[in-house]
């Protein structure tokens, strides 16, 4: 082994090791912010709506919802609860669980934005619809 190692080389090495790893953390970084833009998921959302895919549309208002109550931003929350209640209503055919999904979508919608009108309306012409079913 040599006694001497030379020192341009461990820092050139060093240097090339730290520029490796920050570039591999920021392009981590803006994946994630790439993956989890609201723009983007919700033109996803409202494509999958036109083709008719309601499953996929239902995960891309789940992950809005996620997004924008983690920002703060408590009313357009609530939009995006009701528009996934809605969804959850449209496929209570297929799947009957979700009907009670639809219902706390509303009530939670409700609860965030006490001057949104939509939930409260749909929540009162559900109950009215399980009064009327028995």
């Amino acid at each position: 082994m040599a006694k001497r190692v030379n020192k341009k080389f461990v820092f050139l090495l060093l240097g090339i090791l730290v520029v490796i790893i920050a570039g591999s953390f920021a392009l981590l970084y803006a994946l994630h912010e790439y993956q989890n833009n609201p723009v983007r998921l919700r033109a996803a959302a409202r494509q999958a709506l036109r083709k008719g895919d309601r499953d996929r549309a239902i995960a891309l208002y789940q992950r809005l919802v996620v997004i924008d109550q983690r920002h703060g931003q408590s009313s357009t929350a609530a939009r995006l609860l009701v528009r996934l209640g809605d969804l959850y209503n449209q496929t209570t055919a297929a799947h009957p669980h979700r009907f009670q999904l639809a219902l706390q979508c509303w009530r939670d919608a409700s609860q965030l934005d006490y001057s949104l009108l939509p939930p409260r309306l749909r929540l009162m012409r559900a109950y009215q619809q399980i009064v009327r079913w028995g």
